[in-house]
């Protein structure tokens, strides 16, 4: 039985410190609404080891809110811990996959077969995919958020 894997492993790696750098490009650029209309400026992301690191680091980040804000503060953390436990396997895993299969399949097949079946992870713009396509859709589909259209309303 053959194993599949399409993946950026080492033909175009994908580093946490990226992810974390588009994350952060992107909610510069595009930042999320606070309910008084003001633009929540994000800190760069700080690398963890483990979740119980991520889940400590929010802990104690919220322990500074007033009590009027503990409540909806609460549940903001507790929906950022649950994105944590859904990203942990990834986040917190060390190993690379083993790519020999697909790019055998890949290099076995016609020009049509390349273009009706786009795998090829050497062609993926890390920003584009993160800041384009991934983090606006965990916006909508996750976070449940409207978008901010920096060009109209």
């Amino acid at each position: 039985m053959h194993v599949y894997h399409v993946a950026s492993s080492t033909v175009n790696p994908l580093t946490l410190g990226d992810t974390f750098m588009y994350i952060n490009q992107h909610f510069t650029q595009l930042p999320l609404i606070d309910k008084a209309g003001n633009p929540i400026v994000v800190q760069p992301i700080q690398l963890l080891e483990s979740m119980e690191q991520f889940q400590n680091a929010l802990l104690q980040s919220s322990k500074s809110a007033a009590s009027s804000e503990k409540a909806r503060e609460s549940r903001a953390i507790k929906q950022i811990i649950n994105l944590g436990r859904i990203y942990e396997p990834y986040t917190f895993y060390g190993g690379r996959f083993d790519t020999t299969n697909t790019d055998a399949l890949h290099a076995e097949m016609s020009l049509e077969e390349k273009a009706m079946f786009q795998f090829d992870v050497r062609c993926v713009n890390w920003m584009d995919y993160f800041c384009n396509k991934h983090i606006p859709g965990l916006k909508k589909h996750v976070l449940k958020v409207g978008f901010r259209n920096p060009t109209g309303p």
